[in-house]
């Protein structure tokens, strides 16, 4: 998942990169938190293959949570910024 702001400009990016799904697997739920900005224009969804095989998506929802989950804990390092 990725938001952009205005003129393409990238604000923050989740892309599972350490956290990847490996190996063949029945379907399931994944979860991605991120903050928007309100200076946001575009929310980009979508998956990722490395390697040879094929995976599937469904269902993508876009919920808003309590702004005390703003990330995955993939960013919730000291320093991580906001937006």
């Amino acid at each position: 998942m990725r938001v952009d702001g205005p003129n393409g400009e990238e604000f923050i990016l989740d892309n599972m990169d350490s956290r990847r799904i490996k190996g063949t697997r029945d379907w399931a739920q994944y979860e991605i938190v991120l903050y928007v900005s309100n200076r946001a224009k575009v929310i980009a969804a979508g998956l990722l293959v490395y390697g040879t095989g094929q995976a599937w998506i469904s269902d993508v929802k876009f919920t808003a949570v309590p702004e005390a989950q703003l990330y995955t804990e993939l960013l919730k390092e000291p320093g991580a910024p906001p937006f």
